[in-house]
């Protein structure tokens, strides 16, 4: 579905906004020649149109079951070097969504949908000079460790238009053992004007909970072809909204990256989990593991097998035996999952899971990208009830899922990118909630 054209007459702001972009492109194509230095800046306009049918329900009965929506993502970046070894970072985020149909979201209307401008990034970096450069980065900032399974998105609840994390987090490089020591303290609070100021405030949540939390990860590379990773991460958690945590929990992980061969590739990461969340002890289990075979050739093809495992809660215990996937709560997968996910746990809480399938991405002309996924999917525990209607007392097979994605670098500045996933449910769900679930993106990116 295009774009309303409604949107710019009905709300002018965004015509002032779009004309902002306008004009600050050319700026910054003008500067392309001339970098400024030791200042740098930078803006991106993305605008998506999304379209979801039966993610939430499994039922083309249901209310609201459809769902078709703009979104409009602008930020503002900059970088200051205060001298060679000090640079402070901050970024500007401004997001709203225009409704079609009467949204999921309470008040389950349609139309114009403001939200607040926030800022996500604001640090200083500080690095050392010498052979072991030390960096130390404080202040709001995005964290990703490894492929970003356990670590990346630390306001799980605001979706995809922040990711960050006010933390102190500290990298240090042992160049003699080829290794190095990455280690941070994470202080996150469940509403943002507590920390930094947000202009026309929602007064919304960006996770459920406020948070003490710490990693520590130490990474080798002295091996011919292969990278070792151990962690340790620690979460203290206090309930803010209902669907917060409150508890503690440490996960032990180890990840690897084995390069056999130019073509081959094999990754495995596996944790451990311990701790008490919400008054029951925690034991808990989790594993991604990919196997995949690059072609090298013109066209880019690559094919991968994947699996990944994550315990889920047994009933018949008094433990809790399902996996926290910690800050790894955004659509990594599978857009139509995460949203499904909700009625067993919380947005994209993914556990209870065994997920294996393979894929091929391929690049046919030098700007285009394709990538082709399949999934099957398992719960390893029957543990929901049929109260709602959404699950049955027996069965473990989640369904089929299909993935395709084609991204198209129209230049150095202009991203297309169409995402599009359909569901078959299986017999973990009821028999009145087989509908397919289809979810569709059309995206486009502006980047100056």
């Amino acid at each position: 579905m295009p774009l309303p054209p409604s949107s710019l007459c009905r709300f002018p702001c965004l015509g002032l906004v779009a004309l902002l972009f306008v004009g600050l492109a050319g700026v910054a194509l003008a500067a392309d020649a001339v970098p400024l230095d030791p200042l740098r800046w930078g803006l991106d306009l993305r605008l998506r149109n999304e379209y979801f049918d039966n993610a939430l329900t499994l039922d083309d009965t249901a209310a609201r079951h459809e769902q078709n929506y703009q979104r409009y993502r602008a930020r503002l970046w900059s970088s200051a070097d205060l001298n060679p070894s000090f640079t402070v970072n901050s970024r500007f985020v401004w997001e709203s969504w225009e409704w079609d149909y009467p949204s999921y979201k309470a008040p389950n209307r349609d139309g114009w949908t403001w939200s607040d401008g926030m800022i996500d990034q604001l640090n200083v970096t500080w690095k050392s000079s010498g052979k072991t450069p030390v960096q130390i980065v404080a202040g709001r900032q995005d964290i990703v460790l490894g492929d970003g399974w356990l670590v990346l998105d630390g306001t799980s609840t605001d979706g995809s238009r922040t990711t960050y994390f006010d933390a102190l987090r500290i990298t240090v490089p042992l160049p003699g053992i080829k290794s190095t020591v990455d280690c941070a303290y994470i202080d996150l609070e469940a509403y943002n004007e507590n920390r930094l100021p947000a202009f026309n405030d929602q007064h919304k949540p960006m996770s459920e909970q406020d948070e003490h939390s710490a990693y520590l990860q130490f990474t080798n590379k002295s091996l011919a072809n292969l990278m070792l990773e151990s962690y340790l991460i620690f979460r203290d958690e206090t309930r803010v909204v209902a669907a917060g945590d409150d508890g503690h929990i440490t996960t032990w992980g180890v990840r690897s990256v084995y390069d056999p061969t130019p073509h081959w590739q094999l990754k495995g990461e596996a944790a451990l989990q311990w701790g008490k969340l919400d008054t029951k002890d925690v034991q808990a289990w989790g594993f991604l593991g990919q196997l995949a075979w690059n072609a090298k050739d013109t066209a880019g093809n690559q094919l991968r097998l994947a699996l990944e495992c994550l315990s889920g809660d047994d009933p018949g215990t008094a433990r809790n035996e399902q996996f926290d996937i910690t800050w790894g709560r955004y659509p990594r997968w599978s857009e139509i999952y995460a949203l499904l996910y909700v009625p067993e746990t919380r947005v994209a809480q993914y556990g209870n899971l065994v997920r294996f399938g393979p894929g091929w991405s391929v690049a046919p002309i030098k700007p285009v990208s394709v990538s082709l996924d399949y999934n099957a999917l398992w719960a390893m525990e029957n543990n929901r009830g049929t109260a709602s209607g959404l699950f049955r007392s027996s069965g473990n097979f989640r369904g089929h899922l299909v993935r395709s994605m084609v991204k198209y670098n129209i230049n150095p500045h202009l991203t297309a990118t169409t995402l599009c996933e359909v569901l078959k449910p299986g017999n973990y769900y009821g028999p009145t909630k087989q509908g397919a679930a289809i979810f569709w993106r059309v995206e486009l990116l502006f980047v100056f």
